[in-house]
C-alpha cells in the first residue's frame, strides 16, 4: 500500500477499457437495456467509480435501498480521458469529479460496511458525476458494455461480514494503475504525478518572496476557480482588509479574489524566464503563453518546441509560434505557495477573534452540550469556496442533499416551477440542538409549542437549527415578487426533501406541517418580510409571525414516474423590493407523534446588491475567507461598518450571534 499515490486512477483494465461501477434500484435494469430514457430537467447525478472497494461501501455490498443493483459499465480509455477532459466545478456542469477516501476491506464496524479508510488520509480514489443525460449518452456510446455484477458484490459482502477477508479477497477484481493519461488532462484532475503543488520545489520556495502582490490598474492573471484555470484581468483596487477587486477582461462587472490568487504579469513574466532557462518546457505541456497577436495571456498545450520560440496550440485557435510561455503547473505552484506564507502571516490574527470567549459561547463547565458548541465553533468547513458546515458527527451538508429531488433536506428558499431553482447557495450551516446548546429566540419557541403540540406529550422534541445564506438575484431577474407562471411572484420556502428524505422514484407521499416566518426584532428590518399580495391565494402563503399548515406531497410525473414533483405551489414569501437583503426566521414543525421534529432557519437572503460597488464583493469574500464559526463571526463584527450599510442594519448579524451565544445580544435583537 505504501507505494500508492495519493491520487492515482487504479482500477481494473482490459481490452482497452476501464471498469467503471455505479449502483441504483431497480430501473437499472432498463438502464442496462440503453433503453433508459432520462429525466426531463432532471439535475440528478449518476456517480461512477473505478474501485470495486467504494461501490461496495457505498451500496453496502447490496443492501442499500437506493443501491440494491451494482452494474460494472467498461469504457474505452478515449473516452474515459475525453470524460475527465470535459468536466468542470461548477453546479451547472455536466461532469463533476471527486476525490474519496481509498478504501481496503478490513475492520469489524458495520458503520463502515466492512471496509476501512486507508492510514494515509491523502490517498484516495477518484469518483465521477454525471447529469443523467450524460450517463445515458456515456452507456449508448460506442464500444461500452454494461454488466450486471450485483451477485460478486453481494458473495464479497457475505465473506466480509463473516470476518472471512481472504475469501472476500479472493473474489476482488484486479485493479490497477492507469498511467496513461495526458498531462493537461491529469493537471486539471490533479493527478499526484502531475500535481506538484504541495510538493514544490526548492528553487521556487527560496525565490517565493521575489513574487509580490499585484499593485492597482496592474494586469494580471487570475485565478477563475469554476474552470479551475486564469484568465487576463486588471486589478482595479486593493485593501490590506479585503480582497482585490479586479475586472476580467471582456467583461465589466468587477469581483474580489484571494490575493494569492493574482498574479501579477511581471511575475509571470519571471517564472517563464526561469523555466526557458531550466529547460522545463516539453512538448504536451500544459502552459500560458504570450499571444503575439494581442499582447495577452492564454491557456493552451506545447505543440512543438523550436529554436525560435514554442509552437502553443491554443484551444479553437490552432497554433501560433510564441516566445514567452509559462507552465500551468509552475502557476499554480506560486499560487499554493503564497497561500501558506500568507496562511502563516496571518495565525496571529487572534486579535480579529478577539470577541469569541468561551465563556460566552458555552453553558455551564462539563456540560456535554456546551462541549458540542464549544468544538462546533472550531470545526473547519466542508471545503470548497463557499461555507458549508455541519456540526453533526458523521455528517457533512452533501449528506443532506437528496438526489432524487435535487434540493436540500432543509428548508431552501427557491422558485417553483423547472426544478425549483435555488440561486447559489453561499452558505449553509446545521446542528441539532440534542447535541449542540444553540440558542432559539423564545417568541419562536412559545410559538411553536401554543400552536403545534397542544398535547404535552408530543412536546418533547428537539431543534434543527440551520442558517442559510443564498443569492437569488438571478432567480428573481425580474425582481422578487414580479407575477409569473406557476400562480404569483416571490420564493417558495420548499420543505419537500425535509419531510421526505428517503423518498424513491415512483412514490407517492403526502402530510401536513406547520410553517411560520418570523421578521427580525428590529425596527430596520420589521417590514422586509411583506404580506402577501391582494391577489394571492392566501392558503399558499407562508403566515408572517406566526405557524398556519401547509400540504406537502411529492409524486411521480404523469409522463414519467421516475420524474419526482414538489407540490403543491405553497409556503411563499414575499420580500421587500426596496431593500438589497432579507433577514428573516423560519420554522418548520412535523407533529408527527412518535418523533416531532422542529427546524428553526436563520435565512439571509441577498436579492439586490450591486456588483458595481462591490457590494457582493465584500460579503462573498467574508464569507469564503472563513474556515470556521469563529472566523465568520469575527470578520461581521470587525467589518460591522461596511457589513450593516451593505445589510442595512447589523440585526442579521446580532440575530447570528445571539444563536451561538457570541457577545451580549438582548432579546429586542433577534
Amino acid at each position: 500500500m505504501s507505494s500508492i499515490g495519493s491520487r492515482e486512477i487504479r482500477g481494473r483494465l482490459e481490452g482497452g477499457c476501464i471498469r467503471l461501477y455505479v449502483g441504483g434500484g431497480e430501473e437499472m435494469k432498463v438502464l442496462a437495456d440503453k433503453s433508459f430514457e432520462t429525466r426531463r430537467s432532471s439535475k440528478a447525478r449518476v456517480f461512477l467509480g473505478p474501485s470495486f472497494i467504494s461501490i461496495g461501501y457505498r451500496s453496502a455490498w447490496g443492501e442499500n435501498k437506493t443501491q440494491t443493483k451494482i452494474f460494472a459499465v467498461d469504457v474505452p480509455l478515449k473516452r474515459f480521458e475525453s470524460l475527465l477532459q470535459g468536466s468542470g466545478t461548477s453546479k451547472a456542469a455536466q461532469v463533476i469529479l471527486q476525490w474519496d477516501p481509498y478504501r481496503t476491506l478490513g475492520g469489524k464496524s458495520t458503520k463502515d460496511k466492512f471496509t476501512q479508510k486507508h492510514p494515509d488520509k491523502s490517498i484516495r480514489t477518484l469518483q465521477i458525476g454525471l447529469r443523467e443525460s450524460s450517463f445515458v449518452g456515456l452507456v449508448k456510446g460506442e464500444g461500452v458494455t454494461m454488466q450486471d455484477v450485483t451477485p460478486v458484490v453481494v458473495e464479497v459482502g457475505k465473506f466480509a461480514h463473516l470476518g472471512e477477508f481472504e475469501k472476500a479477497i479472493a473474489l476482488l477484481p484486479k485493479e490497477e494503475v492507469y498511467d496513461g493519461l495526458n498531462e493537461a488532462v491529469g493537471r486539471k484532475i490533479r493527478l499526484s504525478k502531475f500535481d506538484t503543488a504541495k510538493e514544490g520545489r526548492k528553487d521556487l520556495r527560496v525565490k517565493n518572496t521575489s513574487y509580490p502582490d499585484a499593485g492597482e490598474d496592474e494586469e494580471a492573471l487570475v485565478l477563475y476557480k469554476k474552470e479551475n484555470r486564469f484568465y487576463m484581468a486588471r486589478v482595479l483596487s486593493t485593501s490590506k482588509r479585503h480582497f482585490p477587486r479586479v475586472r476580467f477582461e471582456g467583461y465589466n462587472t468587477a469581483t474580489g479574489v484571494p490575493n494569492a490568487e493574482v498574479v501579477p504579469i511581471k511575475s509571470v513574466l519571471s517564472l517563464a524566464q526561469n523555466s526557458r532557462k531550466e529547460g522545463r518546457i516539453s512538448e504536451k505541456s500544459a502552459v500560458y503563453a504570450l499571444s503575439p497577436t494581442d499582447g495577452k495571456w492564454y491557456y493552451g498545450t506545447i505543440a512543438e518546441c523550436k529554436t525560435s520560440g514554442y509552437l502553443v496550440a491554443f484551444p479553437g485557435f490552432g497554433s501560433v509560434l510564441c516566445a514567452e510561455v509559462v507552465k500551468e503547473e509552475d502557476i499554480f505552484e506560486l499560487v499554493t505557495l503564497r497561500k501558506a506564507s500568507k496562511s502563516k502571516n496571518n495565525s496571529t490574527s487572534d486579535r480579529k477573534l478577539r470577541k469569541v470567549d468561551s465563556s460566552k459561547l458555552t453553558g455551564a463547565d462539563g456540560d456535554a452540550k456546551g462541549d458540542g458548541l464549544r468544538e462546533g465553533l472550531d470545526k473547519k468547513k466542508e471545503g470548497g469556496a463557499n461555507f458549508y458546515l455541519s456540526l453533526e458527527k458523521d455528517t457533512k451538508i452533501a449528506d443532506m442533499f437528496s438526489p432524487i429531488l435535487s434540493l436540500y433536506t432543509l428548508a431552501v428558499p427557491a422558485r417553483y416551477g423547472g426544478g425549483y431553482p435555488m440561486g447559489e447557495i453561499l452558505c449553509v450551516l446545521y446542528g441539532k440542538r440534542e447535541n449542540i446548546e444553540f440558542q432559539i429566540p423564545d417568541f419562536i419557541a412559545s410559538s411553536v409549542a401554543s400552536t403545534c403540540f397542544k398535547n404535552p406529550q408530543n412536546s418533547k422534541f428537539g431543534y434543527e437549527f440551520a442558517f442559510i445564506i443564498s443569492d437569488v438575484a438571478g432567480v428573481l431577474k425580474t425582481g422578487p415578487n414580479k407575477r409569473g407562471k406557476g400562480g404569483g411572484g416571490g420564493l417558495n420556502l420548499v420543505h419537500h426533501a425535509w419531510v421526505y428524505p428517503k423518498i424513491m422514484p415512483g412514490q407517492r407521499r403526502q402530510k401536513q406541517i406547520w410553517i411560520g416566518a418570523f421578521n427580525l426584532r428590529d425596527k430596520e428590518f420589521s417590514g422586509r418580510l411583506k404580506p402577501a399580495p391582494t391577489n394571492s391565494k392566501g392558503d399558499r402563503d407562508v403566515r408572517v409571525e406566526g405557524l398556519a399548515p401547509h400540504r406537502i406531497s411529492v409524486h411521480g410525473d404523469k409522463r414519467n414516474r421516475n420524474v419526482m414533483c414538489c407540490s403543491p405551489n405553497n409556503a411563499k414569501i414575499y420580500l421587500d423590493e426596496k431593500a438589497p437583503v432579507t433577514a428573516f426566521w423560519s420554522v418548520s414543525v412535523d407533529p408527527d407523534e412518535e418523533h416531532p421534529r422542529v427546524l428553526c432557519q436563520l435565512h439571509w437572503i441577498f436579492h439586490g446588491l450591486s456588483r458595481d460597488k462591490g457590494e457582493n464583493g465584500l460579503l462573498y469574500g467574508l464569507i469564503q475567507k472563513s474556515s470556521t464559526i469563529k472566523q465568520i463571526l469575527a470578520a461581521l463584527e470587525d467589518n460591522k461598518g461596511p457589513v450593516g450599510k451593505i445589510l442595512g442594519g447589523m440585526a442579521p448579524v446580532k440575530a447570528l450571534n445571539f444563536v451561538f451565544r457570541y457577545g451580549h445580544t438582548g432579546p429586542s435583537v433577534t
